[in-house]
């Protein structure tokens, strides 16, 4: 077969700041090859997973990756934070497509995943922040398990990052980025790397004043368990050169930067079902380049092949609804029966309005991007080095918002501290000639429930996704509510400084709650933070796919790691909780051998 497999890497940097995955020791791929782990996902849960249990010297790891180096097929795209928004090229996404959404009359909609080694931590927009004091508690306790606790959790956030602050003489004096509370990170922490951008989105820094107007407070940060109130967020950046730090620049680069050799990954490889003997996991069937092989687990199979494909996996290999596995004719391992199901998301729409300072759209001129890059490649500083996404809000619904009775009700079940509205302030480019910049609203309280189910038994078809987007009552009016406070952030005094014009997106003539509902309809989609399509749970839980140590209920040497096997959807961006979440997996892993 092809060489797809390496035991050591090397990055150097190239022009522009671009930087090729260069590899050493390749070898070709023997059938019935034997480690003692296999990991199945090189993305965020994956990769660190990996890395921590080949912490061990003693024994081998080896993951399986369907797509390539980001480096080496999306270039800069994946490497410098500035290019964010257009960094989803079909060469590092899998281009997946929901269902059609019936609340959405038809609608289809696609859904962002990274497909490359790092995962989604290749492609997203960096932002870094924790959930809620409360959310973590309902977790905890839906699960009978205190160590999901945010307090449980915390010396897990702190194991797996570096913060390494910044530089506040890059950035303007209104936009300085205040130190964290002393418990948000450790100085034995990493091997990722935490930090802030060398350059502040001007529109971002008119939002504290914005949201003062409106009675909301600046936070100190957003990693101490509080959400709701506003502030800058950290992202996933390295502070010396200002560059992408993903699960693949920091943890598989140390593991394989240790010397130890015992890790190997087969990229561009995809995984086509799990083998059982009996009841206890034994193999991954895999193909690459045409050839199709089978690895051996030898103590144990991690599959963290995300959401939408973790379920997948399972369901072919016999694992999941038996209705499911009947009608594919596949024989049933298990019969769970919340594989797929519980999908929790944050909705996201965005509005537009022309603005009078810099934002992304700048970039779009010729002559200002060639020194924006030169700027960068020079210094680390300026334009490039921020995703255009660096300022959230979180909030209840105001009282003076007339909702319904029932969403009322629903939403009170949520617990004191967890935000119902997100509100990031960006400015990605959307046209030449002219400055925008954005609100982008998000749903932290939704409410509905989607799935992911099989379209065949080859994990070459891509699963079924039904997002259920604003399928629920409470969702449209939380939705509607949402639009109605992002206008009046952008009517402050402080925004009226910089705002030129009327709004562009969705237009003054959008006015009623009807015809912002109907803007929505036919414009929100998926927030992407899928998750709980594996769901942890108790054993008395009938829906429950995953114990408190990642393992599947009836099954041995198999357990799911990555967002499918969250309880819950927290508030806020679910990064650090999955590197989090990653760590605790490899501990309890190297407990169990």
């Amino acid at each position: 077969m092809e060489a797809n497999v390496f035991g050591l890497n090397e990055t150097k940097p190239g022009n522009h700041h671009e930087k090729r995955a260069k590899t050493f020791n390749y070898m070709t791929a023997a059938t019935n090859a034997s480690f003692d782990y296999v990991v199945v996902g090189g993305g965020t849960a994956g990769l660190t997973v990996a890395a921590r249990l080949a912490e061990n010297p003693k024994v081998t790891v080896v993951v399986i990756e369907a797509g390539d180096f980001y480096e080496t097929v999306n270039g800069n795209l994946s490497i410098v934070p500035g290019y964010g928004g257009t960094v989803s090229t079909p060469a590092v996404d899998w281009g997946f497509q929901t269902t059609p959404q019936d609340a959405l009359g038809g609608r289809k909609l696609t859904y962002n995943r990274g497909k490359a080694v790092g995962g989604s931590s290749a492609t997203n927009l960096l932002a870094y922040h924790r959930g809620t004091t409360q959310s973590h508690d309902v977790w905890a306790s839906k699960v009978g398990d205190n160590s999901y606790s945010f307090a449980g959790l915390q010396s897990y956030f702190q194991k797996s990052v570096k913060y390494s602050g910044g530089n506040m003489q890059y950035r303007a004096a209104n936009a300085t980025f205040p130190n964290p509370g002393s418990g948000c990170y450790s100085s034995a922490g990493g091997p990722l790397e935490i930090g802030i951008s060398n350059w502040a989105d001007p529109v971002s820094s008119y939002a504290g004043d914005a949201w003062k107007e409106l009675g909301l407070s600046q936070l100190n940060d957003l990693t101490s368990g509080s959400l709701i109130d506003n502030q800058y967020s950290p992202a996933s950046i390295k502070a010396a050169d200002q560059t992408r730090s993903t699960s693949k620049s920091s943890f598989l680069q140390y593991a394989l930067d240790s010397g130890r050799n015992n890790i190997f990954l087969f990229k561009t490889t995809m995984a086509k079902r799990i083998t059982f003997h009996g009841t206890k996991a034994q193999s991954v069937i895999a193909s690459a380049g045409g050839t199709t092989f089978e690895l051996r687990a030898k103590k144990e199979i991690i599959l963290s092949a995300g959401v939408f494909q973790s379920p997948q996996l399972l369901m072919v290999s016999g694992v999941g609804p038996k209705a499911t596995l009947d009608k594919f004719n596949i024989p049933v391992v298990k019969d769970l029966p919340g594989v797929g199901q519980n999908m929790q998301d944050h909705l996201f729409f965005a509005l537009v309005y022309k603005m009078n300072v810099v934002t992304g759209a700048s970039m779009l001129d010729p002559t200002f991007a060639a020194a924006a890059e030169a700027e960068y490649n020079n210094h680390h500083t300026g334009i490039l080095t921020n995703t255009g996404a660096d300022y959230f809000a979180w909030e209840k619904v105001p009282s003076s918002f007339n909702l319904s009775s029932a969403a009322r009700s629903d939403l009170v079940s949520f617990p004191a501290d967890w935000p119902d509205c997100e509100v990031v302030i960006a400015d990605l480019p959307l046209a030449p000639g002219a400055n925008y910049g954005q609100g982008i609203g998000m749903l932290n309280s939704q409410t509905a429930r989607g799935s992911i189910t099989i379209s065949s038994m080859d994990t070459a078809d891509s699963p079924l996704i039904n997002t259920q987007t604003l399928a629920t009552a409470t969702d449209r009016e939380v939705a509607v509510a949402a639009v109605k406070r992002m206008r009046a952030l952008f009517a402050t005094k402080s925004y009226k400084k910089i705002v030129v014009g009327d709004e562009v997106i969705p237009g003054p003539s959008v006015a009623t709650d009807d015809q912002i509902l109907d803007w929505l309809l036919a414009n929100a989609g998926p927030g992407y933070h899928a998750s709980c399509t594996c769901i942890m749970g108790k054993s008395s839980d009938p829906m429950a796919v995953v114990d408190t140590s990642f393992k599947v209920f009836g099954l041995s040497g198999l357990r799911v790691v990555d967002t499918s096997s969250f309880a819950l959807l927290p508030p806020g961006h679910p990064l650090a909780l999955v590197y989090a979440l990653a760590e605790k997996a490899a501990d309890l892993i190297k407990a169990s051998a």
